[in-house]
């Protein structure tokens, strides 16, 4: 009986020791994911602080943040081409005034109620 007695032992603290590196793991698994959580929410934070910034000195930049504005204005530029080509193949037109997107005979704006000229096709 003292073999068994001593199966039992073992088998019972190695449980003890599987649930205890079970619940180890699940707290550091939780906590990996707050901290990713948190990692994420901070970039986030820059992005708006960025955004902010440019928004705010993006005509009177510093010297320094240049080359950040100008690829900022290069890659909306790009961004704005590529939404006119979408909306040449839907075959609408974007509102001057608030940017919605307009059969391409509108001649207001379904949003706003701007008055839409016959120039303004995209």
């Amino acid at each position: 009986m003292d073999f068994f007695d001593k199966l039992n032992d073992t088998i019972v603290e190695t449980g003890k020791n599987l649930g205890q590196k079970a619940k180890e793991t699940s707290n550091i698994a939780k906590l990996s994911y707050d901290i990713r959580s948190l990692e994420s929410k901070v970039r986030e934070n820059y992005r708006k602080l960025g955004k902010a910034y440019y928004e705010e000195y993006h005509v009177d930049e510093d010297a320094e943040f240049e080359e950040y504005m100008d690829a900022i204005r290069d890659l909306k530029g790009q961004i704005s081409n590529l939404e006119k080509q979408i909306q040449v193949i839907k075959g609408t037109r974007i509102c001057p005034n608030c940017g919605e997107a307009l059969p391409k005979n509108a001649v207001f704006c379904l949003k706003c109620g701007e008055k839409i000229d016959s120039y303004t096709v995209d």
